[in-house]
């Protein structure tokens, strides 16, 4: 006696072709989940990261979602497959695991390698860049050095020194009166016109601190004090006339034995610009002492011309940082990019690394590379980076 079985009691074998096709279902879920990571931040950022990031996080959900179900279904319908159909979708989903898993080393190991190379190359461009800021501050200082070495400079010093009589507080306090005298007097006051003025009839010196200006217009202002910080000659109307209680004129006195000063660039309101204030001891050679120091204001605009001229591939950026760590140059900045990329983290990390390379993540969280290298003057160090 026999009986015909029921027809929901046994299902057919399934076919290879459906076999594969099955596979195929299976394999694109599980590439589709390995894509995660290239396709939200890089195929080395973990998975964590990518559905932690909120705009993503809807993308990384139905990736997941989609690779369980694609496993749900082939184990549902893995009972119907033949022995061969089994085998094979047991070696193919073994040897895909191993693939993906050599692939994900191989990948690391060659972006540590890349990441080293290109942190190099940084590293040495952003030397060059630092040279080339470095070479801006010291050609100016050296301009206003080679200025002051005109021998009629140090004659007229020598005789407005000679000029004062009393104890150094007579001299003092003289200096004082005039400097309250100063801040009230008018443009066309004898105290100012004899300072200020351009005719070589009332003041030699003032006259070629102008014609020095035309020669150099990256220079924007120009003056000289006598060695106790009195104004003897300027190219315009100054805010003081005492000037050695300035830190600049502190730095280039030197206690007497000079040095050359140079700021870091700084917001200039009356000329409405970003400038570098330099300061240059000006010394009399037969006895070696500070007759005077010569002060100059110069364009900051020529740095950040040299920042602009860098450029590395299609995200690569040049910017300055001043001690504080605040960007003062951006060749990035019409782009509205750099300033906000530059998270506090990585501000640290480059003002405290000499000629180095950074690497971090960015305020987008994005993994960003950085060199730096610091930029050495006689005063304030700046920071001339560059990021890729």
């Amino acid at each position: 006696m026999s009986e015909k079985a029921h027809p929901n009691t046994m299902r057919p074998k399934r076919s290879i072709f459906r076999i594969m096709l099955d596979v195929v279902v299976y394999l694109g879920a599980l590439l589709m989940l390995f894509g995660i990571n290239s396709f939200l931040a890089g195929n080395t950022v973990p998975l964590y990261r990518a559905i932690a990031a909120g705009r993503e996080t809807a993308v990384a959900i139905g990736l997941i979602v989609l690779y369980v179900a694609a496993s749900a279904y082939i184990w549902r319908q893995y009972q119907d497959y033949q022995l061969s159909g089994k085998l094979v979708v047991a070696f193919v989903g073994v040897s895909f695991v191993i693939v993906m898993g050599i692939s994900q080393v191989v990948t690391r190991v060659v972006r540590s390698s890349l990441t080293e190379d290109i942190g190099a190359a940084l590293t040495i461009e952003t030397g060059g860049l630092r040279n080339e800021v470095d070479l801006f501050f010291h050609e100016k200082a050296g301009q206003i050095q080679t200025l002051v070495l005109i021998d009629s400079f140090k004659e007229q010093l020598a005789e407005r020194n000679a000029s004062y009589s009393g104890s150094a507080a007579d001299i003092q306090a003289e200096i004082e009166q005039l400097d309250e005298q100063w801040l009230v007097a008018s443009d066309d006051d004898p105290l100012i016109t004899q300072v200020t003025s351009a005719n070589a009839d009332i003041n030699p010196l003032a006259f070629q601190l102008y014609d020095y200006l035309e020669a150099f217009p990256q220079q924007t202002e120009l003056f000289i004090t006598d060695r106790y910080g009195a104004t003897v000659a300027a190219t315009g109307r100054l805010s003081d006339y005492y000037q050695a209680d300035e830190e600049w004129w502190q730095a280039a006195w030197n206690d007497g034995q000079g040095a050359i000063y140079i700021s870091e660039p700084q917001y200039d309101a009356s000329a409405d610009i970003m400038a570098i204030l330099i300061a240059v001891p000006i010394v009399s050679e037969e006895e070696n002492e500070i007759l005077g120091i010569a002060r100059s204001t110069v364009d900051a605009r020529g740095i950040f011309a040299i920042l602009d001229r860098f450029q590395r591939g299609e995200t690569g950026y040049a910017f300055l940082l001043n001690g504080a760590g605040e960007i003062i140059g951006d060749s990035a900045a019409e782009n509205e990019t750099s300033d906000a990329a530059l998270s506090e983290a990585i501000r640290q990390q480059v003002l405290e690394q000499h000629v180095n390379t950074v690497i971090g993540l960015d305020e987008a969280g994005e993994e960003t590379i950085f060199g730096s290298a610091p930029l050495h003057s006689e005063a304030d160090a700046e920071e001339a980076s560059s990021e890729l």
